[in-house]
């Protein structure tokens, strides 16, 4: 009742006060930190005075997606280098061979002292006894941790995916014999099948311990006397350095440009939700959105979800994504895509370095046609009483940093467009407008001036 009434921080600090989640948590090993948290939350909510609700919220859910990705791609010192990365930062790339090691590990158990759960609530263990070391465990707790480790593991199985997707020519798998839910058991099992051609699967490998123990040693590295006069650096230190993406700041966190259109009404607070279902079912179809009925746009609205939908509204949030995906099919966008030899690539990440800026992100679209590259954005956002054109003005800096991102990737000039998917309308701002949009942005950068409190300290003082 109150959302509608009270700016974003009010309503965050009654929350925390009305519930005594800090209290409850300040008494618990790791409490001190997690109190640490909440207020720093505060804070940063704090700095956002003057927006409205459902923005402060999508900003956050922005802030969380833009926390995945935690890497940037490393830079090879040469084309035969092997390129050792996290699953999560190989995302939107692709190797003519890759290796997943240790493909029988499974995920670490969790022993949280408390679990919650959003559907479901709270539960803690109890305190330890006299003689018993172990703390009991509720039934509701154990249900907890029953889902928590089916939802764990369907997240250990989707990295699995990702990391054998990489692969364009071989994967290779390898492991430890093991019967555990593993990646190498999956693997394993649908080889069994039969499902996978061109599978070779192989025995293990004695490993001869004693040839072993009988290996030499390191060699000492000896320098002459004329080199250990100067500093030797290793090769590997000699690399190009890489941006990393854990001391940048997301695209999105910059503020709009000066003179860039409000939003007018607080809307339904659904407006992120729409952009993720829209968003994936364009990705999963690779752009052939023809597959996606109201069926499979449901499915996917109650897993974007973070809250219980009932089917009336899951059906209506279908419907509004059904309607966008058949304007995307008109677009132009999607007739460039029905080219089968059309390069694409869909949820790019990306790092850069934006001037000694580091900045990170993630691009809707990127595709190379007969006539080049382009960088596309998609948007949600309702045109109601203006046009896609001036709303584009809002997205200026944003879309004009993923234009010169991929541009320093590939050494080529790439066009950069905005696709409204509410009207199908394709707005492609001109290079002047882009360049006047970030330099603007900068001068407020190096001013101090960003929406994201945190970003602020990454920034050097101007001289």
């Amino acid at each position: 009742g109150r959302a509608g009434t009270l700016p974003a921080d009010a309503l965050l600090e009654q929350a925390l006060e009305s519930s005594s989640v800090e209290a409850a948590w300040r008494p618990i090993e790791g409490g001190e930190q997690a109190v640490a948290n909440m207020r720093k939350l505060v804070r940063m909510v704090r700095t956002l005075a003057g927006y409205t609700l459902p923005e402060v919220v999508e900003y956050l859910d922005q802030r969380r997606e833009d926390l995945d990705v935690r890497e940037a791609p490393a830079v090879l010192d040469r084309p035969d280098a092997v390129q050792v990365m996290t699953v999560h930062a190989s995302k939107g790339l692709e190797f003519p061979i890759v290796w997943v090691p240790e493909a029988h590990s499974v995920p670490p158990g969790s022993y949280q002292a408390i679990r919650w759960h959003r559907e479901e609530g709270v539960s803690a263990t109890l305190q330890r006894g006299e003689e018993d070391t172990s703390r009991p465990r509720p039934g509701f707790y154990a249900h907890l941790l029953q889902r928590d480790k089916a939802e764990d593991g369907a997240e250990h199985r989707r990295l699995f995916y990702v990391a054998a997707t990489r692969a364009a020519d071989y994967l290779y798998i390898s492991g430890d014999e093991t019967d555990k839910d593993s990646w190498l058991t999956a693997a394993l099992a649908v080889c069994g099948r039969g499902a996978v051609e061109s599978a070779d699967v192989r025995a293990l490998l004695v490993v001869d311990v004693e040839g072993i123990a009988r290996r030499a040693g390191p060699h000492d590295l000896r320098l002459g006397d004329e080199a250990a006069e100067e500093d030797y650096i290793a090769p590997l230190l000699e690399r190009p350095r890489v941006i990393p993406v854990r001391a940048s700041t997301p695209v999105t966190a910059l503020r709009e440009p000066t003179g860039a259109p409000a939003y007018v009404g607080r809307g339904d607070g659904r407006g992120a939700l729409r952009g993720s279902v829209v968003h994936r079912a364009i990705e999963e179809s690779a752009g052939d959105v023809a597959s996606m009925d109201r069926g499979t746009l449901a499915a996917i609205v109650r897993e974007e979800s973070e809250r219980a939908i009932d089917d009336a509204t899951a059906d209506t949030l279908a419907r509004e994504a059904g309607a966008m995906l058949a304007e995307y099919a008109r677009s132009p966008v999607a007739g460039a895509l029905a080219d089968p030899g059309v390069e694409r690539w869909f949820e790019l990440p990306f790092a850069w370095d934006w001037d000694g800026l580091p900045v990170h992100g993630a691009i809707d679209l990127v595709y190379r046609d007969a006539g080049g590259w382009h960088v596309v954005d998609f948007k949600t956002d309702a045109l109601a009483g203006t046009t896609a054109e001036a709303v584009a003005r809002r997205y200026l800096v944003q879309i004009g940093l993923y234009q010169r991102a991929i541009e320093a990737a590939v050494g080529e000039r790439a066009a950069a467009g905005l696709l409204f998917l509410r009207s199908g309308e394709l707005v492609e701002p001109a290079r002047a407008d882009l360049d006047t949009a970030l330099d603007e942005a900068r001068r407020r950068v190096d001013a101090g001036e960003l929406l994201d409190p945190e970003a602020a300290e990454l920034v050097e003082e101007p001289v």
